[in-house]
């Protein structure tokens, strides 16, 4: 009994002193032909990575929490202000309540560790994406 609890207390002084390391947001440039933009690794939720860019969100199905060997995922965005097209259908918006401001949104990596960059395409509601956007990690 005596060894159980010297190594429960080694195990817990040795986790204070080097506690994991904080993971840090992943950031982007991403460009839409001469449009600009910051995007932003915000959260996960799951298996559903949450990124962030002036006034919208982009929600990615099974890229939570996943660091290494990306590849190809799906999803959809939404913004605040009104896009091109209202939907008929809505999704979670930017500040969880509903919005019929959305659209379908692809993304493929294309190196295969973090920081990477990026494509994407996305289309307004549930037609086939049309938009194109790059994304180049921000290193510093």
């Amino acid at each position: 009994m005596k060894n159980l609890l010297a190594i429960l207390l080694v195990t817990l002084v040795c986790l204070v002193a080097n506690p994991a390391p904080a993971i840090a947001e992943e950031v982007w440039d991403a460009d839409e032909g001469e449009v600009s933009y910051e995007v932003i690794y915000r959260e996960d939720r799951n298996t559903i990575a949450v990124w962030e860019y002036s006034g919208g969100k982009v929600f990615i199905e099974g890229l939570g929490g996943v660091a290494h060997d990306r590849g190809s995922y799906h999803g959809y965005w939404v913004q605040k202000e009104p896009s091109l097209l209202r939907c008929e259908t809505y999704r979670e918006g930017v500040d969880g309540q509903p919005s019929y401001y959305w659209g379908r949104f692809e993304i493929t990596f294309l190196d295969p560790d973090i920081p990477s960059r990026w494509q994407a395409k996305w289309g307004l509601c549930d037609r086939e994406p049309a938009g194109a956007a790059n994304g180049t990690p921000r290193t510093s």
